[in-house]
């Protein structure tokens, strides 16, 4: 029997629950063995990969979401592999320049040059890149269980590679990034092995899919610009900080954004489940405006209760965090409506 729409969302859904919960345990083991310097070190780890992604990607995933149902199920793969070409230039052009141009990116990131650590920032971006197609995949699939196994798997690699790297390296940012790299890693490996037809090399060999690789770049170009945009308004926080504050501050609004997950995650979790579902009820029938009028409407009214209670419980949940982080009580209220409005403006 087919699921129901709400079936389909509760699939995809509960995954990022339960790894909401096991990330608030992992935050509270981070605030508790990590100054908040180290916090702030690995929050502009994050940064650049974030930006990475931007320009690697090149907008290759939307395209490859915007084509998938229109390709035939027997070429999908090949919709893949096209729409990785791109990226894969990208990807090595970045790489270059990021071992290069080490020492300014370097010291901009955590305070001194560090070779070393700019040969894992291109790995965490090649790892981010598989990690992002390897996601997609499934998405587009609608396999909303294993989804969701795979947010938990993050959260419990997350805590299983801080402990393993905590013991080896002691209170370092190191820890995080590491950790981070790893993690990616290992939900690629599951990932690539349960949608094996998709990534299989024979795929590569395929010819005349509906969409070719100049359209999937004719199509993607134009989200660099935006994402970029939004990377760039959404960062900015971060970056002032590191320009004009120390890294013990930085540390504390990370810390802070952290507890934000809890609209994050429904954020992400939605936009997960929206997007395949909206591009299939479209395909299908493209003049049926009520049920994206009605889903505007629940999910508006969700995002205001749950910024009401993500607010209220600010304090118990700060408690928790340590004492070197008690600020970040002060400037969560204000960091809870990015997520809800980009939520709501996701429907869009």
């Amino acid at each position: 029997m087919k699921d129901t729409l709400f079936q389909k969302f509760l699939k995809f859904s509960y995954g990022s629950w339960i790894g909401l919960f096991l990330g608030l345990g992992v935050t509270m083991l981070i605030t508790r063995v990590l100054p908040p310097d180290a916090l702030g070190k690995a929050s502009m780890f994050d940064l650049f990969l974030q930006v990475g992604m931007i320009l690697t990607i090149f907008g290759t995933e939307q395209s490859f979401v915007r084509f998938f149902y229109e390709e035939e199920a027997s070429k999908r793969g090949a919709l893949l592999y096209n729409s990785l070409r791109v990226p894969f230039i990208t990807t090595a052009v970045m790489i270059v320049l990021v071992l290069v141009f080490y020492k300014p990116i370097t010291i901009f990131l955590i305070g001194h040059p560090n070779f070393y650590f700019a040969m894992w920032i291109t790995l965490g971006i090649v790892s981010q890149l598989l990690h992002r197609y390897s996601q997609l995949v499934i998405r587009m699939q609608q396999k909303g269980n294993l989804y969701s196994i795979l947010q938990i798997l993050q959260r419990v690699f997350n805590l299983i590679f801080i402990l393993i790297f905590f013991f080896i390296i002691g209170s370092n940012f190191e820890v995080l990034i590491y950790s981070k790299v790893f993690m990616f890693l290992s939900l690629v490996v599951i990932a690539i092995y349960y949608s094996r037809d998709y990534w299989s090399l024979s795929n590569i060999s395929i010819k005349n899919t509906k969409h070719s690789q100049r359209e999937i770049f004719q199509y993607g170009a134009p989200y660099v610009l935006t994402l970029f945009i939004t990377w760039l308004f959404e960062s900015f926080d971060k970056i002032a900080l590191r320009q004009w504050s120390t890294f013990d501050e930085l540390g504390q609004y990370s810390a802070a954004m952290r507890l934000v997950a809890l609209v994050v995650v429904l954020r992400t979790t939605f936009s997960t489940f929206w997007t395949p579902v909206a591009y299939e009820k479209f395909e299908k029938n493209p003049g049926d405006k009520s049920f994206f009028r009605n889903m505007s409407i629940i999910v508006s009214f969700a995002m205001f209760f749950v910024a009401i209670a993500s607010i209220a419980g600010r304090d118990i949940i700060v408690a928790l965090l340590g004492k070197d982080y008690v600020y970040a009580a002060t400037i969560m209220p204000f960091l809870v409506f990015m997520p809800i409005l980009y939520t709501i403006l996701y429907l869009l």
